[in-house]
């Protein structure tokens, strides 16, 4: 009995000697005035001292300068209502705002970063972490919040607005060492009044781009290019970007854009009042653009700008200058797409355009009414239907600008 009662305090001795220490939770306090007990005056100072677990409350106040996060598992979140922690930068060329720097785990919430030459939030290297409910603004440089080299973070519920370059920017950055920005969640943030509400840009696969609100950015609203593979695009709410034209820049007010990029899903979403086309497809391939509402700007509903391979299904499209329009640039032509039951209704122009160098797309079980023009219209010409380079096929519409392209 006395050997079992001995072996039983060593067995619960092991246990407290072996277990972690519990997390702390560190104070931080510009002016110790809100937080008396505060143990730090700068953000930089807690996470210096800080361990993996831990938990930074920040109190109300300005701070100034980088914040750089390099230990795993850290939650740092702004203990005051919004806008009241602010961490401010001096606007100097290249200078960053918190940067979540090669590690994993850690959840950064409820500041405001402002005012910093290049980003005010970056998350660069590891993966696996949080950025939520933070507003990023006024970036001298570039952008409010970057992700790169970084996969398996979340970005949610964030505002960015008034940043020169992007609101949200998913991809490679050419000064540092490359690895793809790949499963990255953008979900829930607004972003307005940047250049680009959300930016990816050589990113790698498998980023979801979901539920945000891009509005009032002065070039476009989100934006996937440069072999920006098998993003997923959806229930985003995309409005009046692009209103002013810039003089040579292309591509103002397009409110989604996918350009040279493949095996990319646009889907769900509402593209509105935009000073271009609502959704356009840039010399890409294999891509899919699906249940999307796409109403009431200045060019197409959906546009296939050299586009090829992809598809282009069930949209309401409604009051765009054409519903849909295929045509070529100086790289390729608009081939290969497949239209199919889309329904289209009070285009400013056309219905279904297919311009002259158009060629080999099957558009087909479309409904189009009450077009200005043309409920259906093809300049192309070839071995396909009435003369032309593609293929109609059961299309309801009442006008046509060739005889045979309505089934009526």
């Amino acid at each position: 009995m006395e050997l079992r009662r001995v072996a039983i305090y060593a067995s619960v001795l092991s246990c407290f000697v072996t277990a972690p220490a519990f997390a702390r939770t560190l104070v931080v306090d510009d002016d110790v005035a809100e937080c008396p007990k505060a143990q730090y005056n700068t953000i930089q100072q807690a996470v210096a001292a800080a361990q993996a677990g831990d938990k930074i409350l920040v109190c109300p106040g300005l701070y100034l300068g980088t914040v750089v996060v390099d230990t795993p598992d850290l939650r740092i979140e702004a203990k005051a209502a919004p806008g009241e922690v602010v961490l401010q930068g001096t606007g100097v060329v290249g200078e960053l705002g918190f940067v979540l720097l090669n590690t994993t785990g850690v959840v950064l919430q409820g500041f405001t970063a402002q005012g910093f030459g290049r980003a005010q939030i970056r998350i660069q290297g590891g993966g696996g972490n949080t950025v939520r409910k933070n507003v990023t603004r006024d970036a001298v440089g570039n952008d409010g919040i970057q992700v790169t080299s970084s996969s398996a973070n979340v970005v949610e519920q964030n505002t960015a607005d008034g940043n020169l370059q992007d609101g949200i920017f998913v991809g490679r950055i050419t000064d540092i060492p490359f690895e793809p920005a790949s499963d990255n969640i953008i979900r829930y943030n607004e972003t307005f009044n940047n250049r680009f509400g959300i930016h990816l840009n050589g990113s790698g696969p498998g980023n979801v781009i979901f539920g945000n609100r891009s509005h009032d950015n002065t070039q476009r609203g989100i934006v996937n290019q440069n072999l920006s593979h098998g993003t997923e695009i959806k229930y985003n709410h995309v409005s009046a970007n692009g209103l002013t034209a810039i003089p040579g820049v292309a591509g103002v007010g397009v409110g989604i854009n996918v350009a040279n990029s493949s095996l990319v899903t646009v889907r769900g979403n509402r593209t509105e009042g935009n000073g271009a086309s609502g959704i356009t497809l840039t010399n890409a391939a294999n891509n899919v653009v699906t249940h999307n509402l796409s109403d009431e700007n200045a060019a197409s509903g959906v546009q296939l700008n050299a586009a090829t391979s992809s598809v282009v299904e069930k949209n309401l499209l409604v009051g765009n200058l054409d519903g849909v329009r295929m045509f070529s640039n100086t790289a390729a032509n608009a081939a290969a797409n497949s239209i199919q039951s889309n329904y289209v209704w009070r285009s400013g122009r056309d219905g279904i355009r297919a311009e002259v160098t158009s060629s080999d797309n099957r558009i087909e079980r479309n409904i189009v009414i009450n077009s200005v023009e043309h409920d259906a219209h093809d300049d192309s010409v070839g071995t396909g239907t009435a003369g032309t380079a593609n293929f109609w096929v059961d299309n309801h519409c009442g006008t046509e600008n060739r005889l045979v392209l309505c089934d009526h």
